[in-house]
Protein backbone atom coordinates (compact mmCIF):
# COMPACT_ATOMS: atom_id res chain seq x y z
CA UNK A 1 0.00 0.00 0.00
CA UNK A 2 3.07 2.22 0.56
CA UNK A 3 3.64 2.79 -3.40
CA UNK A 4 0.08 4.55 -3.19
CA UNK A 5 1.95 7.12 -1.23
CA UNK A 6 3.46 10.37 -2.93
CA UNK A 7 6.99 11.48 -1.72
CA UNK A 8 5.44 14.13 -0.13
CA UNK A 9 3.14 11.73 1.91
CA UNK A 10 6.15 9.40 2.27
CA UNK A 11 8.29 12.34 4.29
CA UNK A 12 5.34 12.86 6.72
CA UNK A 13 5.09 9.21 7.48
CA UNK A 14 8.78 9.07 8.16
CA UNK A 15 9.68 12.57 9.89
CA UNK A 16 6.60 12.54 12.14
CA UNK A 17 8.58 11.09 15.01
CA UNK A 18 10.66 12.04 17.57
CA UNK A 19 14.67 12.65 16.35
CA UNK A 20 16.54 10.33 18.21
CA UNK A 21 20.20 9.87 16.09
CA UNK A 22 22.59 11.91 17.88
CA UNK A 23 25.42 9.62 17.56
CA UNK A 24 27.44 11.53 15.21
CA UNK A 25 25.91 13.11 12.09
CA UNK A 26 24.06 11.28 10.19
CA UNK A 27 22.90 11.50 6.06
CA UNK A 28 20.59 13.57 4.88
CA UNK A 29 17.69 11.64 3.64
CA UNK A 30 17.26 11.40 -0.24
CA UNK A 31 13.27 12.16 1.21
CA UNK A 32 14.17 15.73 1.37
CA UNK A 33 16.69 16.65 -1.39
CA UNK A 34 13.80 15.57 -3.84
CA UNK A 35 11.94 18.04 -5.69
CA UNK A 36 8.83 18.38 -2.81
CA UNK A 37 5.36 20.33 -2.33
CA UNK A 38 6.33 21.77 0.77
CA UNK A 39 2.73 24.08 1.09
CA UNK A 40 1.42 20.59 1.10
CA UNK A 41 3.90 19.06 3.98
CA UNK A 42 3.45 22.29 5.73
CA UNK A 43 -0.61 22.33 5.48
CA UNK A 44 -1.18 18.35 6.24
CA UNK A 45 1.37 18.32 9.28
CA UNK A 46 -0.17 21.36 10.59
CA UNK A 47 -3.76 20.03 10.49
CA UNK A 48 -2.90 16.41 11.29
CA UNK A 49 -0.77 17.92 14.89
CA UNK A 50 2.49 16.74 13.57
CA UNK A 51 4.34 19.68 12.11
CA UNK A 52 6.61 20.64 14.89
CA UNK A 53 7.47 16.68 15.15
CA UNK A 54 8.49 17.33 11.48
CA UNK A 55 10.47 20.40 12.21
CA UNK A 56 12.31 18.63 14.83
CA UNK A 57 13.37 16.06 12.53
CA UNK A 58 14.66 17.88 9.88
CA UNK A 59 16.51 20.27 12.08
CA UNK A 60 17.96 17.29 14.02
CA UNK A 61 19.05 15.91 10.22
CA UNK A 62 20.41 19.07 9.45
CA UNK A 63 18.26 19.49 6.62
CA UNK A 64 17.40 23.42 7.36
CA UNK A 65 18.88 24.76 4.43
CA UNK A 66 17.35 21.99 1.74
CA UNK A 67 13.70 23.67 3.00
CA UNK A 68 12.46 26.85 1.62
CA UNK A 69 12.86 29.55 4.06
CA UNK A 70 9.33 30.74 4.59
CA UNK A 71 8.38 27.09 4.67
CA UNK A 72 11.01 26.44 7.72
CA UNK A 73 9.40 29.69 9.16
CA UNK A 74 6.34 27.87 9.23
CA UNK A 75 7.35 24.51 10.70
CA UNK A 76 9.11 26.17 13.17
CA UNK A 77 6.63 28.55 14.03
CA UNK A 78 4.39 25.48 14.72
CA UNK A 79 6.46 24.35 16.93
CA UNK A 80 7.09 27.92 19.22
CA UNK A 81 3.50 28.17 18.83
CA UNK A 82 2.21 24.54 20.43
CA UNK A 83 4.89 25.31 22.93
CA UNK A 84 3.39 28.75 23.86
CA UNK A 85 -0.11 27.42 24.31
CA UNK A 86 0.64 24.09 26.22
CA UNK A 87 2.28 26.02 28.59
CA UNK A 88 -0.48 28.56 29.34
CA UNK A 89 -2.60 25.15 29.09
CA UNK A 90 -0.67 23.50 31.82
CA UNK A 91 -0.06 26.83 33.98
CA UNK A 92 -4.00 27.33 34.12
CA UNK A 93 -4.76 23.16 34.53
CA UNK A 94 -2.18 23.49 37.39
CA UNK A 95 -4.92 25.48 39.55
CA UNK A 96 -7.65 22.66 38.45
CA UNK A 97 -5.42 20.41 40.26
CA UNK A 98 -4.47 21.92 43.34
CA UNK A 99 -8.20 22.30 43.54
CA UNK A 100 -9.17 19.05 43.34
CA UNK A 101 -5.75 18.47 46.27
CA UNK A 102 -7.25 20.53 48.71
CA UNK A 103 -10.63 18.46 48.33
CA UNK A 104 -8.92 15.34 48.54
CA UNK A 105 -9.77 14.08 44.91
CA UNK A 106 -7.64 12.12 42.92
CA UNK A 107 -7.26 11.75 39.18
CA UNK A 108 -5.32 10.19 36.15
CA UNK A 109 -4.24 12.34 33.52
CA UNK A 110 -4.64 10.72 30.08
CA UNK A 111 -3.40 11.57 26.80
CA UNK A 112 -1.94 14.28 25.64
CA UNK A 113 -0.44 15.83 29.05
CA UNK A 114 1.62 12.59 30.05
CA UNK A 115 2.55 11.61 25.88
CA UNK A 116 3.89 15.47 25.93
CA UNK A 117 5.66 15.02 29.73
CA UNK A 118 7.36 11.98 29.43
CA UNK A 119 7.03 10.45 25.40
CA UNK A 120 7.95 13.51 23.62
CA UNK A 121 9.68 14.90 26.19
CA UNK A 122 9.78 18.35 24.86
CA UNK A 123 5.37 19.80 25.55
CA UNK A 124 6.41 21.99 22.10
CA UNK A 125 6.34 18.37 19.74
CA UNK A 126 2.62 17.16 21.17
CA UNK A 127 -0.12 19.63 19.86
CA UNK A 128 -3.27 19.36 22.55
CA UNK A 129 -6.34 20.10 21.72
CA UNK A 130 -7.76 19.90 25.81
CA UNK A 131 -6.48 18.34 28.60
CA UNK A 132 -8.45 15.09 29.29
CA UNK A 133 -7.97 13.22 33.17
CA UNK A 134 -9.83 10.55 34.82
CA UNK A 135 -11.48 10.78 38.29
CA UNK A 136 -13.72 8.55 40.19
CA UNK A 137 -17.37 8.25 39.39
CA UNK A 138 -18.12 10.34 43.04
CA UNK A 139 -16.09 12.72 42.76
CA UNK A 140 -17.69 14.21 39.13
CA UNK A 141 -19.64 16.85 40.89
CA UNK A 142 -17.18 18.70 43.12
CA UNK A 143 -14.91 18.29 39.85
CA UNK A 144 -17.23 20.64 37.83
CA UNK A 145 -17.63 23.04 40.78
CA UNK A 146 -13.89 23.48 40.85
CA UNK A 147 -14.03 23.86 37.18
CA UNK A 148 -16.68 26.54 37.61
CA UNK A 149 -14.86 28.39 40.05
CA UNK A 150 -11.97 28.71 37.74
CA UNK A 151 -14.23 30.40 35.29
CA UNK A 152 -14.49 27.27 32.92
CA UNK A 153 -18.00 27.01 31.24
CA UNK A 154 -19.81 23.46 30.58
CA UNK A 155 -20.37 23.18 26.99
CA UNK A 156 -23.31 20.89 27.35
CA UNK A 157 -26.50 21.63 24.94
CA UNK A 158 -28.60 19.04 25.19
CA UNK A 159 -31.81 18.04 22.60
CA UNK A 160 -34.18 17.57 25.39
CA UNK A 161 -33.75 15.70 28.83
CA UNK A 162 -35.34 12.43 28.01
CA UNK A 163 -33.19 11.87 24.64
CA UNK A 164 -30.03 12.90 26.93
CA UNK A 165 -30.82 9.64 29.77
CA UNK A 166 -29.90 7.61 26.66
CA UNK A 167 -26.78 8.93 25.26
CA UNK A 168 -24.10 6.77 25.55
CA UNK A 169 -20.84 8.59 26.98
CA UNK A 170 -17.87 8.59 29.40
CA UNK A 171 -16.72 11.82 30.28
CA UNK A 172 -18.53 15.31 31.24
CA UNK A 173 -19.47 17.77 28.48
CA UNK A 174 -16.48 19.80 27.41
CA UNK A 175 -15.61 22.93 30.11
CA UNK A 176 -13.86 25.49 28.10
CA UNK A 177 -12.47 29.14 29.40
CA UNK A 178 -11.25 31.22 26.12
CA UNK A 179 -8.99 29.18 23.80
CA UNK A 180 -8.38 25.76 26.85
CA UNK A 181 -10.34 23.02 26.63
CA UNK A 182 -10.60 20.42 30.09
CA UNK A 183 -12.50 16.96 29.28
CA UNK A 184 -13.79 15.06 32.95
CA UNK A 185 -13.50 11.07 32.44
CA UNK A 186 -15.00 8.34 34.68
CA UNK A 187 -14.41 5.64 32.09
CA UNK A 188 -11.64 5.24 29.40
CA UNK A 189 -14.72 4.40 26.82
CA UNK A 190 -18.75 4.28 26.25
CA UNK A 191 -20.37 0.76 26.80
CA UNK A 192 -19.31 -1.12 24.44
CA UNK A 193 -20.17 -4.93 23.42
CA UNK A 194 -16.79 -5.49 22.00
CA UNK A 195 -14.61 -4.83 25.07
CA UNK A 196 -15.28 -3.87 28.51
CA UNK A 197 -12.25 -2.47 30.88
CA UNK A 198 -12.84 -2.54 34.80
CA UNK A 199 -11.84 1.04 35.59
CA UNK A 200 -11.34 -0.10 39.06
CA UNK A 201 -8.17 -2.13 37.49
CA UNK A 202 -6.68 1.14 36.40
CA UNK A 203 -6.56 2.68 39.27
CA UNK A 204 -5.89 0.03 41.36
CA UNK A 205 -2.31 -0.11 38.72
CA UNK A 206 -2.18 3.92 38.66
CA UNK A 207 1.38 5.22 38.98
CA UNK A 208 2.33 8.31 40.71
CA UNK A 209 4.36 11.42 39.09
CA UNK A 210 5.27 14.94 39.58
CA UNK A 211 4.16 17.07 36.80
CA UNK A 212 5.22 20.65 37.54
CA UNK A 213 4.37 20.46 41.66
CA UNK A 214 1.49 19.06 41.52
CA UNK A 215 1.51 15.20 42.64
CA UNK A 216 -1.19 13.33 39.89
CA UNK A 217 -1.77 9.54 38.62
CA UNK A 218 -0.78 8.23 35.54
CA UNK A 219 -1.91 4.99 33.93
CA UNK A 220 0.51 2.14 34.09
CA UNK A 221 2.71 1.50 30.74
CA UNK A 222 0.23 -1.32 29.46
CA UNK A 223 -2.62 0.43 30.62
CA UNK A 224 -1.78 3.65 28.87
CA UNK A 225 -1.12 1.70 25.40
CA UNK A 226 -4.86 -0.26 25.95
CA UNK A 227 -5.92 3.12 26.29
CA UNK A 228 -4.37 4.64 23.23
CA UNK A 229 -5.69 1.67 21.05
CA UNK A 230 -9.26 2.05 22.31
CA UNK A 231 -8.95 5.91 21.90
CA UNK A 232 -8.41 5.71 18.23
CA UNK A 233 -10.85 2.08 17.80
CA UNK A 234 -13.67 4.32 19.48
CA UNK A 235 -12.48 7.96 16.74
CA UNK A 236 -11.07 6.16 14.30
CA UNK A 237 -14.60 3.97 12.55
CA UNK A 238 -16.22 7.30 12.16
CA UNK A 239 -13.53 9.19 10.39
CA UNK A 240 -12.85 11.46 13.71
CA UNK A 241 -9.40 10.83 13.90
CA UNK A 242 -6.29 13.12 13.40
CA UNK A 243 -2.41 11.48 12.10
CA UNK A 244 -0.90 12.29 15.32
CA UNK A 245 -3.15 9.53 16.98
CA UNK A 246 -1.18 6.66 15.20
CA UNK A 247 1.84 8.88 15.95
CA UNK A 248 1.06 8.93 19.89
CA UNK A 249 1.15 4.80 19.90
CA UNK A 250 4.16 4.55 17.83
CA UNK A 251 6.15 6.87 19.88
CA UNK A 252 4.46 5.47 23.35
CA UNK A 253 6.11 2.16 22.49
CA UNK A 254 9.56 3.47 21.12
CA UNK A 255 9.91 5.06 24.53
CA UNK A 256 8.02 2.67 27.27
CA UNK A 257 9.72 -0.60 28.15
CA UNK A 258 6.30 -2.61 27.31
CA UNK A 259 5.48 -5.68 28.99
CA UNK A 260 3.68 -7.64 26.37
CA UNK A 261 2.90 -10.65 28.36
CA UNK A 262 1.18 -8.28 30.82
CA UNK A 263 -0.66 -6.72 27.62
CA UNK A 264 -1.55 -9.13 26.38
CA UNK A 265 -3.45 -10.89 29.48
CA UNK A 266 -5.52 -7.75 29.96
CA UNK A 267 -6.20 -7.53 26.47
CA UNK A 268 -7.80 -10.85 26.74
CA UNK A 269 -9.34 -10.11 29.96
CA UNK A 270 -11.13 -6.94 28.18
CA UNK A 271 -12.24 -8.84 25.48
CA UNK A 272 -10.11 -6.01 23.32
CA UNK A 273 -7.56 -8.18 21.64
CA UNK A 274 -9.11 -8.04 18.41
CA UNK A 275 -9.90 -4.77 18.29
CA UNK A 276 -6.18 -3.41 19.28
CA UNK A 277 -3.92 -5.79 16.90
CA UNK A 278 -5.76 -4.17 14.26
CA UNK A 279 -3.74 -0.73 14.88
CA UNK A 280 -0.68 -2.17 16.46
CA UNK A 281 -0.19 -4.41 12.76
CA UNK A 282 -0.62 -0.67 11.08
CA UNK A 283 1.58 0.82 13.30
CA UNK A 284 3.87 -2.29 12.88
CA UNK A 285 3.92 -2.02 9.01
CA UNK A 286 3.90 1.52 8.78
CA UNK A 287 6.17 3.20 11.86
CA UNK A 288 9.06 0.59 11.88
CA UNK A 289 8.26 -0.22 15.46
CA UNK A 290 8.09 -4.17 16.52
CA UNK A 291 5.22 -5.78 17.88
CA UNK A 292 5.51 -9.10 18.78
CA UNK A 293 4.08 -11.59 16.25
CA UNK A 294 0.66 -12.75 18.50
CA UNK A 295 -0.65 -8.94 17.63
CA UNK A 296 0.28 -9.24 14.47
CA UNK A 297 -2.72 -10.31 11.94
CA UNK A 298 -1.39 -11.59 8.43
CA UNK A 299 -3.61 -10.56 5.20
CA UNK A 300 -3.13 -10.98 1.67
CA UNK A 301 -4.98 -7.88 0.54
CA UNK A 302 -5.14 -4.78 3.03
CA UNK A 303 -8.51 -4.50 5.20
CA UNK A 304 -10.66 -1.97 5.52
CA UNK A 305 -8.93 -0.29 8.41
CA UNK A 306 -5.48 -0.45 6.79
CA UNK A 307 -7.22 1.35 3.22
CA UNK A 308 -8.99 4.09 5.48
CA UNK A 309 -5.43 4.59 6.94
CA UNK A 310 -3.92 4.73 4.29
CA UNK A 311 -6.74 7.67 2.87
CA UNK A 312 -5.44 9.50 6.28
CA UNK A 313 -2.17 9.85 4.47
CA UNK A 314 -3.21 10.68 1.33
CA UNK A 315 -5.34 13.65 2.84
CA UNK A 316 -8.55 12.09 1.71
CA UNK A 317 -11.90 11.42 3.09
CA UNK A 318 -11.79 8.33 5.13
CA UNK A 319 -15.03 8.43 6.74
CA UNK A 320 -17.00 5.23 6.30
CA UNK A 321 -21.19 5.12 6.02
CA UNK A 322 -22.35 7.19 8.58
CA UNK A 323 -24.12 5.74 11.62
CA UNK A 324 -26.41 7.90 13.58
CA UNK A 325 -25.83 6.89 17.28
CA UNK A 326 -29.73 7.94 18.10
CA UNK A 327 -30.59 5.11 15.82
CA UNK A 328 -28.46 2.71 18.10
CA UNK A 329 -30.18 4.81 21.33
CA UNK A 330 -33.61 4.49 20.19
CA UNK A 331 -33.75 0.71 20.51
CA UNK A 332 -32.88 0.45 24.05
CA UNK A 333 -36.07 3.03 24.08
CA UNK A 334 -38.73 0.50 26.32
CA UNK A 335 -42.40 1.13 25.82
CA UNK A 336 -44.16 2.59 22.13
CA UNK A 337 -44.74 6.28 24.16
CA UNK A 338 -41.19 6.44 24.91
CA UNK A 339 -40.12 5.62 22.10
CA UNK A 340 -42.33 8.89 20.22
CA UNK A 341 -40.82 10.85 23.09
CA UNK A 342 -37.29 9.59 22.26
CA UNK A 343 -38.25 10.70 18.41
CA UNK A 344 -39.52 13.92 19.40
CA UNK A 345 -36.97 15.39 21.18
CA UNK A 346 -34.18 14.00 18.43
CA UNK A 347 -35.82 15.62 15.20
CA UNK A 348 -36.82 18.45 17.19
CA UNK A 349 -34.72 18.93 19.89
CA UNK A 350 -33.85 22.82 22.20
CA UNK A 351 -33.43 25.81 20.22
CA UNK A 352 -29.86 25.86 21.86
CA UNK A 353 -28.92 22.63 20.28
CA UNK A 354 -30.31 23.52 16.87
CA UNK A 355 -27.93 26.89 17.39
CA UNK A 356 -24.76 25.21 18.30
CA UNK A 357 -25.40 22.27 16.01
CA UNK A 358 -26.15 24.48 13.08
CA UNK A 359 -24.25 27.24 13.63
CA UNK A 360 -27.05 29.76 13.28
CA UNK A 361 -26.69 33.31 14.32
CA UNK A 362 -30.18 34.44 13.44
CA UNK A 363 -32.72 33.13 15.79
CA UNK A 364 -35.30 34.10 13.49
CA UNK A 365 -33.60 31.42 10.95
CA UNK A 366 -33.88 28.39 13.87
CA UNK A 367 -37.69 26.99 12.16
CA UNK A 368 -36.03 26.82 8.73
CA UNK A 369 -33.61 24.52 9.90
CA UNK A 370 -36.17 21.74 11.53
CA UNK A 371 -37.17 20.17 8.21
CA UNK A 372 -33.88 19.79 7.05
CA UNK A 373 -33.44 17.93 10.46
CA UNK A 374 -36.00 15.57 9.65
CA UNK A 375 -35.28 15.09 6.31
CA UNK A 376 -31.72 14.53 6.73
CA UNK A 377 -32.38 11.82 9.66
CA UNK A 378 -34.66 10.21 7.07
CA UNK A 379 -31.92 9.92 4.89
CA UNK A 380 -29.60 8.50 7.76
CA UNK A 381 -32.11 5.91 8.49
CA UNK A 382 -31.97 4.25 5.06
CA UNK A 383 -28.72 3.91 4.99
CA UNK A 384 -28.16 2.89 8.35
CA UNK A 385 -30.87 0.26 7.42
CA UNK A 386 -29.06 -0.59 4.34
CA UNK A 387 -25.48 -0.97 5.57
CA UNK A 388 -27.04 -3.25 8.46
CA UNK A 389 -28.15 -5.65 6.26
Amino acid sequence: MEDLLTKEQQLILKYSRVYTDFLGKPAVSTLVKQELNWNYIVNYSTQHGVAPLIYKYLNGMGAKTLIPQPIYEKLRNSYFHTFSKNTRLFDDFNNILKGMEFEGIDSILLKGVVLAEFIYGDIGLRPMDDIDFLVKKNDLDAVQQILLDNGYISSQVIKSKFVNKYAKTHHLPQFIKGNHIIEVHWHIHNENNNYNVEINDLWRRAIPVQIGNRRVLILEAEDMLLNLCLHIDSHFPVGDIRFNGFCDIAEYIRKKKINWDAFLLICKKYKAFDNISKYLTLIHKYFEVNIPDIFIISENEPGDLEKRFILILQNKNHKPIEINSNIDSFTEVNGFKNKIRYLAGDIFPSRKFMMKRYKIKNKNKILLYYPLRFFSGIYKLIRYLIFKR
